[in-house]
């Protein structure tokens, strides 16, 4: 089994699985024995296979019963996922990307209000460029669709920070004049 390529599930779904085979990237040969061993299996509906990438995508029933399958026929090493593609969150746990974004887009604004020593500074860069590219959508004559959708986008941002300031006011315990300096 040491020799055997290692495996690991990336995604998992009722019915469906994607397997990585990282260190068998690029081997189409691979890819086709594995698919041609998994397409007869009971269980299995289909096998998608992208050797570019080292990825088989495997849909059947039972997810559980899929992970078998795949040990079954020999042809690979079931391991864990790498560290690496599940980030880290502020706890030091594992998290999801999203949530590593909203940790680095906050670590951006934090370092943006104390350079600027506004504390907003982050949001009213990105208004101002979606409010900036929609008007000059508009100067290029694109009413309704590229400038509509940006001031559209720009006001959603609005409704978005100022329902993540409610819920941290919240969750923090803020106090009225609290409220006023969060803006």
């Amino acid at each position: 089994m040491a020799d055997l390529p290692r495996a690991y599930v990336s995604h998992r779904l009722p019915g469906r699985i994607r397997l990585r085979v990282p260190e068998r990237r690029g081997d189409t040969g691979f890819f086709e024995a594995i698919r041609e061993r998994l397409a007869g299996a009971a269980n299995i509906a289909a096998v998608t296979i992208a050797p570019a990438t080292g990825s088989i995508l495997i849909l059947g029933t039972g997810a559980d019963r899929l992970t078998e399958i795949v040990g079954e026929t020999g042809l690979l090493a079931l391991v864990e996922p790498p560290a690496e593609t599940t980030p880290r969150t502020g706890d030091g746990s594992r998290g999801t990307v999203i949530e590593r974004v909203r940790q680095n887009m906050d670590a951006m604004d934090q370092w943006l209000a104390g350079t600027t020593g506004s504390r907003d500074s982050f949001r009213s860069l990105v208004y101002i460029g979606l409010i900036g590219a929609g008007f000059y959508q508009l100067a290029r004559g694109n009413v309704f669709g590229p400038a509509t959708t940006l001031f559209w986008r720009a006001g959603e941002l609005i409704d978005i920070w100022r329902e993540r300031d409610a819920r941290m006011r919240s969750a923090n315990g803020a106090g009225a004049d609290q409220l006023e300096s969060l803006g």
